[in-house]
């Protein structure tokens, strides 16, 4: 029994070292993706386009050589983004080509002071087709001007919670088809001027939808 538990055992491990080595993975018959897809961690290539995921696991940020990720189900949170030491590391995410996303989650543990979270923030810039974003516990002293830049002419919901260091608010009244705006907890924002609406023209239309 000792020796069958030991070979089950160094099967398990060799099965483990083999699927770490795979650079491409496609399958038509998927339904959901184990939490244990974090152990491949050479997997450069997933291609879920036909399947019948609902859902991605979180677990999928932690494999940073995947460069192609095709019928990509189009929620994704990146969270415990204290963790990211180098702010430049977050530029190799490659959000802004990652058309495929339409709902992201950007979100910080808890909100502490940090100026390197502004840069954090910029290399996360998002796609512009996306759809929905939420900003949770930034806690950079201002946002970058790209979040309420016009170019995201999809984005219909923007929410930005307890950003506790945060004195000037994005110009996101440019956002054209913004419906949904969500801002609560920004404390040290005591009045909303121009800078907010994006355009100081008397014709322009702020928030438009």
């Amino acid at each position: 029994m000792a020796a069958a538990r030991m070979g089950g055992a160094l099967l398990s491990a060799y099965v483990q070292v083999a699927f770490c080595g795979l650079q491409a993975l496609q399958s038509k018959f998927l339904t959901e993706l184990p939490e244990e897809i974090r152990m491949l961690v050479n997997l450069r290539h997933l291609d879920i386009s036909g399947t019948q995921l609902h859902e991605i696991p979180p677990q999928i940020a932690r494999l940073e050589n995947l460069q192609t990720l095709s019928g990509f189900v189009g929620k994704l949170c990146i969270s415990k983004l204290q963790n990211i030491v180098d702010p430049c590391d977050a530029s190799q995410a490659n959000m802004k080509k990652k058309e495929q996303i339409e709902d992201q989650s950007l979100e910080w543990d808890s909100c502490t002071a940090q100026e390197s979270q502004h840069l954090v923030l910029e290399h996360l810039q998002p796609s512009t087709n996306l759809n929905k974003l939420t900003i949770k516990f930034y806690g950079g002293t201002w946002f970058p001007n790209c979040l309420g830049d016009s170019s995201f002419a999809n984005m219909v919901y923007l929410c930005i919670p307890s950003c506790h260091y945060c004195s000037l608010l994005p110009p996101v009244g440019q956002l054209h088809n913004l419906k949904e705006l969500i801002i609560f907890d920004i404390i040290p924002v005591k009045t909303i001027g121009p800078e907010f609406y994006g355009c100081c023209s008397p014709s322009f239309q702020r928030f438009p939808s």
